[in-house]
C-alpha cells in the first residue's frame, strides 16, 4: 500500500512539473510578445529565473503554436542537486509575420512598409529570371494594377511558399506596362530553408536586372547581363530572340512587326520578331543607290578617259604616220645616187625609226653600185653594218640603191649628232704587280689569275679595263 501511494505521488509530481513547465514557457513567450519588437526583428524571450525549460520542449511548444525559432542560448539549471540544460534566451516569430520579416530585409529603403504594401491591390507580371520571363501572380504592388496586370513604377512582393520556411520570396522593383517590365526592372530572389541561421538572416540567392524597351505591336526589346546584348520579347513574356545584338545595333522600336537593326556588315536592315532578315531600310537603300551612282560615275569617267586616250593615241598615230609619209616622200629624191658627190653627208635610218648612221662619201666603185663612206656618227660604235663596225672614222662600203641610203637632211644630221655614240669600246687586261716580288703578272684578257713571270707565284688577279677609241 505504501509503495502504491508513493507511485501515485511521483505521477502527480511529474504531471505538476509538466504543467508548471508548460506554464513557464507560456509566460516566457507571452512576456516577449508583450514587450514587442522592431520591424524586421524577432521577438526575444529571456529565461532570467532559470526555469527548467529544455531546448527540445521550447521547440516543440513553438511548433505547436506556429512559431519560428531563430537563435537561442542555453544555461545549466540545478534543482535540488539535479542539473539539466535549459534555454537562457531564444528568438521566435509567428510564421504569419515571416513574409514581412523577409520583405524588410530585402526591400529598397524607399519601398513602402509591408503593412502598407500588403493592403494594396495584387496583380500579375512577367519577371526575367535565368534565361526567360516568368509569370507571377498575386504580386502586392505599390504602383497601378490595370486589368489584373502590373503597370507604372513601384515596388512589389510575392511569395511562393510550401511553408513559411520552405519556398521562395520575390522582391520586385521597377516599371511595368501591361505586366511586362518597362525600362529597368530588378528581381531579387530569396529562397528559404529550415536552417535557423538562414531563417534569421535571409539573403538573396539570386538577383537579376533587365531593361525592356517600349512595348509596341505587342513586342519590345530587352537587354540583360554584363555584355548588355539585346533580344526580343512578346507582351506575354515569350522571348522570340535571345539577346543577340550589341548595344547600338538596334535602331528604334517594333512597328508593323518589324524592327530596324544593324547586321554584321553594319548595314541597316529590317528583321522580324525572330531576327530574320526581311528588307533593307530606306536609308540603307539610299546608301546603296548613292554608292552605285558614285560607282557608275567613276566607271563613266574612266570610260570617257579611256575613249579620250584612245582618240588621242589614234590622233598621235595618224600624225606620226603622216609625218612618216612626209619624211619618206622628202628623202625619196635624195636617194638618187646620180645626185651624190664626194664629200656629201650620206644617211641611213638604222635599227628603228629616228636612229641614224651618217658618213662622208669618199669614193665609188666602177659601176657606182657601191660607194665608200667614212663613219661620222652612229648609235653605237660596237654595232656593225654588213659586218663592218660603225666606229667613228671607220670606212665601210655601202650599196647605193635598195637599202635607203640618201643624202642627209639637216634635221637628220642634227638628230644623229645628238644620238652619236660611235666611239669603239674595247676591254683589255691591265698589268698587275705581283705582291711577292713586284714583278708584272701575265698579260691576258678577261678576269682570271695567272702565274708571275718572275717568281712563278700563282693566285693573283689580272684585272680588266674598258677603253674607248676613235
Amino acid at each position: 500500500m505504501k509503495i502504491q501511494n508513493l507511485l501515485r505521488g511521483l505521477v502527480l509530481l511529474t504531471a505538476t512539473l509538466s504543467v508548471n513547465s508548460s506554464v513557464a514557457q507560456e509566460k516566457l513567450f507571452q512576456a516577449a510578445l508583450a514587450k514587442g519588437r522592431q520591424p524586421g526583428a524577432f521577438y526575444v524571450a529571456r529565461n532570467d529565473k532559470g526555469k527548467g525549460i529544455s531546448p527540445e520542449k521550447m521547440k516543440q511548444y513553438a511548433r505547436e503554436r506556429n512559431y519560428l525559432i531563430g537563435e537561442y542560448t542555453t544555461q545549466t539549471v540545478d534543482k535540488f542537486g539535479d542539473k539539466s540544460t535549459a534555454v537562457s534566451t531564444f528568438e521566435f516569430l509567428p510564421d504569419n509575420l515571416y513574409p514581412e520579416y523577409v520583405y524588410v530585409h530585402t526591400k529598397h529603403s524607399n519601398a513602402p512598409r509591408y503593412d502598407q504594401l500588403s493592403q494594396l491591390p495584387k496583380g500579375s507580371c512577367y519577371v526575367y529570371s535565368g534565361s526567360k520571363f516568368t509569370r507571377m501572380d498575386n504580386v502586392s504592388w505599390s504602383g497601378k494594377v490595370e486589368d489584373g496586370m502590373l503597370s507604372g513604377t513601384g515596388y512589389g512582393f510575392v511569395s511562393q511558399m510550401i511553408a513559411p520556411t520552405n519556398g521562395t520570396y520575390y522582391y520586385i522593383e521597377g516599371g511595368f506596362q501591361n505586366g511586362l517590365p518597362q525600362g529597368e526592372c530588378m528581381l531579387r530572389v530569396v529562397s528559404i530553408s529550415t536552417d535557423a541561421s538562414f531563417i534569421k538572416n535571409p539573403q538573396e540567392t539570386s538577383s537579376q536586372v533587365v531593361n525592356v524597351g517600349i512595348l509596341q505591336d505587342n513586342m519590345a526589346t530587352f537587354r540583360v547581363g554584363k555584355d548588355n546584348k539585346i533580344g526580343f520579347v512578346q507582351s506575354n513574356g515569350v522571348i522570340t530572340l535571345q539577346p543577340t545584338y550589341r548595344d547600338g545595333d538596334v535602331l528604334g522600336h517594333f512597328k508593323n512587326g518589324l524592327i530596324a537593326v544593324k547586321n554584321d556588315k553594319k548595314e541597316s536592315v529590317y528583321v522580324d520578331k525572330s531576327g530574320k532578315f526581311v528588307d533593307y531600310t530606306e536609308s540603307q537603300k539610299k546608301i546603296f543607290a548613292d554608292a552605285k551612282a558614285h560607282e557608275d560615275s567613276i566607271k563613266a569617267a574612266e570610260l570617257q578617259a579611256k575613249l579620250l586616250a584612245e582618240q588621242k593615241a589614234a590622233e598621235e598615230k595618224r600624225l606620226a604616220q603622216e609625218k612618216r609619209l612626209a619624211y619618206l616622200q622628202k628623202i625619196k629624191p635624195l636617194q638618187d645616187k646620180n645626185k651624190w658627190q664626194r664629200g656629201d653627208r650620206l644617211c641611213l635610218e638604222f635599227g628603228r625609226e629616228g636612229r641614224f648612221i651618217t658618213g662622208t662619201l669618199e669614193e665609188w666603185n666602177g659601176d657606182r653600185s657601191k660607194c665608200k663612206i667614212k663613219i661620222v656618227t652612229s648609235p653605237n660604235g660596237n654595232m656593225t653594218y654588213n659586218g663592218d663596225l660603225l666606229t667613228k672614222n671607220n670606212t665601210i662600203w655601202i650599196p647605193t640603191a635598195g637599202e635607203g641610203w640618201h643624202k642627209a637632211l639637216p634635221e637628220e644630221i642634227e638628230a644623229a649628232n645628238k644620238q652619236d655614240d660611235s666611239l669603239y669600246e674595247q676591254t683589255r687586261s691591265k698589268l698587275t704587280l705581283c705582291p711577292d716580288c713586284g714583278g708584272h703578272g701575265y698579260i691576258g684578257s678577261g678576269y682570271y689569275t695567272r702565274e708571275c713571270r718572275r717568281c712563278d707565284r700563282t693566285g693573283f688577279i689580272v684585272t680588266t679595263e674598258t677603253i674607248r677609241t676613235m
